[in-house]
């Protein structure tokens, strides 16, 4: 993966220490990809985000993050959900 970047996604209700989301941009060869961390699968999925915010079709916002943050924000979020699923 060659320049690899992270990002946040927020809207109204996020922010940036608490996003809806995380999306990263790298190159493999050749080609882009775009990826969001899907919480259901812990796996990084193929997302139309950016393209679909530069057409306008979504109200969220993102932010690009330092690797280490994204990571750090991302095991937290992790971490909440395993506690929510053992509480539940």
């Amino acid at each position: 993966m060659d320049d690899l970047k992270y990002f946040v996604r927020t809207n109204a209700w996020t922010s940036r220490s608490d996003p809806a989301g995380f999306l990263r941009t790298y190159r493999s060869g050749n080609t882009d990809h775009t990826e969001s961390f899907n919480f259901f699968t812990a796996e990084w999925d193929h997302t139309d985000f950016f393209l679909d915010y530069d057409r306008g079709s979504v109200d969220d916002e993102y932010e690009e993050v330092p690797a280490a943050e994204a990571e750090r924000l991302l095991q937290e979020r992790l971490r909440q959900k395993a506690e929510r699923e053992r509480s539940s």
